[in-house]
């Protein structure tokens, strides 16, 4: 199985070098790398070009597409590599610590041919919380619980149905594979053969979400994701997105779950439109509660 690694760097020159060097330590030895620069500083852009081996493809953008439209690009045919049989997308802040991370990820997606991807354990190293108790992957839930899940104060009141959509009933993860129905955003590999159904990653969001979206085509194809509960990669969260703001984050958070629920869920836009300015109110009721917990 040929598998090529895409890496989408976006400011973070530094972790991306550490990121491809933890790639460059593993022992699978049909591996392709591709870093696609998001519309980094010219100057990150050229240390990139002078620090990388020439091996390594690099493909630039001169704007930032996002997450998704951005890791497309590391799709696309690259002179000289065979196509690929597996595509691992890693964030450009994730280390792979043990060598045979990508062996092992590859062969449990051999072994198992209803399984379109395959997520390791993502150890968020600003989480102070054990990675067998972190969050990783969600369940895939009908609209409205889905609306209530992903709000800070309906999540509260029903929060049963909050810990199974992020899997709490696992917990502590197991050192098994197990069967989920989403990947891990942060590092996963992923068959070719989805793209050849989907053509890429859905370009319709530009950041969050995307795990759910992904999640529901691999299961309109009678497939399904799996987690390894036995192999972990460091996180070191948030560094390509660290020079948004707090509103421009929830900006895009909001945009990616309209379209989620208007083009997969089918919710009538209205709605969509009303529940964009509820989650506004909760944006501003907790910051306001978070500056005062600080008085």
């Amino acid at each position: 199985m040929i598998v090529r690694a895409v890496i989408l760097n976006h400011h973070t020159f530094r972790h991306t070098l550490l990121c491809l060097q933890t790639l460059l330590q593993q022992s699978y030895r049909m591996l392709q790398i591709v870093v696609v620069d998001n519309s980094s500083t010219p100057d990150d852009y050229h240390l990139l070009q002078k620090t990388v081996p020439a091996f390594v493809s690099i493909i630039r953008s001169k704007i930032n597409l996002g997450y998704a439209a951005g890791n497309n690009l590391g799709l696309t045919p690259v002179a000289g590599l065979p196509k690929p049989d597996a595509y691992l997308i890693i964030n450009s802040d994730v280390w792979l610590t043990n060598a045979r991370t990508i062996q092992h990820l590859a062969d449990t997606l051999a072994r198992c041919p209803n399984a379109m991807a395959i997520s390791p354990l993502v150890h968020t190293r600003s989480n102070e919380i054990p990675v067998s108790h972190q969050i990783q992957v969600r369940r895939l839930l009908p609209a409205g619980w889905l609306i209530c899940c992903h709000s800070p104060l309906f999540r509260r009141l029903f929060y049963r149905k909050y810990q199974h959509f992020i899997y709490r009933d696992l917990v502590p993860y197991p050192s098994g594979i197990l069967r989920v129905d989403t990947v891990n955003g942060a590092c996963f590999l992923i068959r070719q053969a989805f793209f050849e159904q989907f053509k890429g990653f859905d370009e319709h969001t530009f950041l969050y979400l995307e795990e759910l979206i992904l999640g529901f085509q691999i299961r309109q194809l009678g497939r399904h994701c799996l987690l390894h509960g036995h192999l972990v990669a460091d996180h070191q969260q948030g560094q390509s997105t660290r020079s948004l703001s707090a509103k421009t984050r929830f900006c895009h958070f909001l945009n990616s779950e309209a379209y989620l629920l208007t083009r997969y869920y089918g919710v009538y836009t209205g709605l969509v439109i009303l529940l964009r300015r509820w989650r506004w109110l909760e944006f501003y009721l907790k910051r306001l509660w978070q500056s005062g917990s600080h008085i």
